[in-house]
C-alpha cells in the first residue's frame, strides 16, 4: 500500500486543484447561463416577420412599460448613408469591409420610450458586431437608432437627451435604417435588439438577392 501512495503522490497532491478547477468552471457556465446582464432571453421573428418584446422598466425610481412590435425587412449593401439635416453622403470605402443597411420596423403607443435600445449584429458563423454610429464612416448617423430622429419620443429620466426643443409626436409606426459596418465574409442572418437584458428580439434576417 505505502508503494502506491508513493507511486501516486503527485496526483493526490494536485488533485484539489483540479476539483477547484472543475468547481470553478462549472461555476462560470452557471453564471454565463442565468446572468441578468447577458441576453438570454429572445423573443424570435422569422425572416419577414414580427416579434413582440414587452419588458418592465425602472428609472430614477420609476417604473414603465416598453411595449413594441418589432421587424426587419431585406438587408442590403447601401452606397449612401443619410447624415445631418438628412442629406444623403456617400459612405467611405474601407479595405476588407462592408457596410449592411438593415430596415428596422417599429410599431409601439408614441409614449413608449424607446430611445437607448442596443444593437447587435449576428453572422453565419456565431460572430457578433454591435451598432455604432461612428464606424460606417457617415457624420450624422443617430446615436439612438430604433427611434427617428426628428420624432423620438419620450426619453427615460436618466436618459441623456440633447434635444431641448419638443418635437412632433412620434409615429406609431415607422421604419429606421441601421447601418452596420463588418469584415467583408461577414454575413448577417440575426439582428437583436434590446432595451434590457437578458430579453431580447432576436429578428432573423434576409439578404437581399441571396
Amino acid at each position: 500500500m505505502s508503494t502506491w501512495w508513493r507511486r501516486n503522490r503527485w496526483a493526490l497532491l494536485a488533485l484539489p486543484v483540479v476539483l477547484a478547477l472543475a468547481m470553478a468552471a462549472a461555476s462560470y457556465r452557471i453564471l454565463t447561463s442565468w446572468n441578468p446582464t447577458h441576453a438570454t432571453e429572445p423573443v424570435t421573428a422569422a425572416p419577414g416577420g414580427t416579434a413582440h418584446l414587452v419588458q418592465e422598466m425602472e428609472d430614477a425610481g420609476e417604473g414603465y412599460t416598453i411595449d413594441v412590435v418589432l421587424g426587419a425587412g431585406p438587408v442590403t449593401q447601401p452606397t449612401t448613408a443619410p447624415g445631418y439635416d438628412a442629406e444623403e453622403l456617400p459612405i467611405p470605402e474601407a479595405p476588407g469591409t462592408v457596410v449592411w443597411l438593415i430596415p428596422l420596423e417599429v410599431s409601439a403607443d408614441p409614449q413608449t420610450i424607446l430611445q437607448g435600445c442596443g444593437l447587435r449584429l449576428v453572422d453565419e458563423k456565431g460572430r457578433e458586431t454591435t451598432y455604432s454610429s461612428i464606424r460606417p464612416g457617415v457624420v450624422g448617423l443617430p446615436f439612438s437608432p430604433c427611434v427617428p430622429p426628428e420624432t423620438p419620443g419620450p426619453a427615460a429620466e436618466s436618459g441623456l437627451d440633447i434635444r431641448s426643443d419638443p418635437t412632433p409626436p412620434r409615429p406609431e409606426t415607422y421604419t429606421v435604417p441601421i447601418y452596420f459596418r463588418t469584415s467583408e465574409d461577414f454575413v448577417p442572418v440575426r439582428l437583436d435588439v434590446s432595451w434590457q437584458t437578458p430579453v431580447y428580439a432576436a429578428l432573423e434576417l434576409s439578404v437581399e438577392g441571396d
